[in-house]
């Protein structure tokens, strides 16, 4: 049996680079853009796994700079719930927030099934919620990506946070 996901000795790799691996410890959880499970079969052995895909900003000399890079790391059986358990533990003021129903990201339709995700809401530079479709659009500061598009189902938060889409 797999060792659970422990946030000290997890070994994970960069998703452009698979044999170069990274400690999820090393990475700066303040700038964690977005948290998903999902299946990846890694290159050089042909293994199908469950990982976590975080996306962090980082790389820059300064914050205009800063770049997204994507990390896979084994589940090793851990939920989505006990690795944001692991995110509070280790960053009591991390805004990490989960989201019930990632549906899409960026404008490309049915890329996803709907699924839960971690959204740092220091992140978050715009919300638009959709009421006749019932999908909230999140705006995130990616940097190089300028805004990186998310799509969740509903109002996830209050509605006093979010632009409202008007129709004529």
């Amino acid at each position: 049996m797999a060792a659970p996901f422990i946030a000290t000795s997890t070994a994970g790799w960069i998703d452009v680079f698979p044999n170069t691996p990274v400690r999820f410890e090393d990475l700066n959880i303040e700038n964690i853009l977005l948290v998903l499970e999902k299946t990846w079969i890694n290159p050089d052995t042909q293994t199908n796994l469950e990982v976590f895909q975080v996306e962090v900003c980082e790389g820059g000399v300064s914050h205009l700079n800063l770049r997204r890079t994507t990390y896979l790391f084994p589940t090793n059986g851990a939920t989505l719930d006990q690795f944001k358990a692991i995110l509070d533990a280790q960053s009591a003021g991390n805004k990490v927030v989960k989201y019930t129903d990632l549906i899409a990201i960026g404008n490309i339709e049915n890329t996803i099934t709907s699924r839960p995700v971690l959204i740092n809401e220091h992140k978050i530079i715009r919300k638009v919620y959709l009421p006749s479709e019932d999908v909230t659009d999140i705006y995130c500061d990616a940097f190089e990506l300028q805004a990186k598009q998310l799509f969740v189902d509903g109002d996830q938060t209050t509605a006093v946070d979010y632009y409202y889409e008007y129709y004529d």
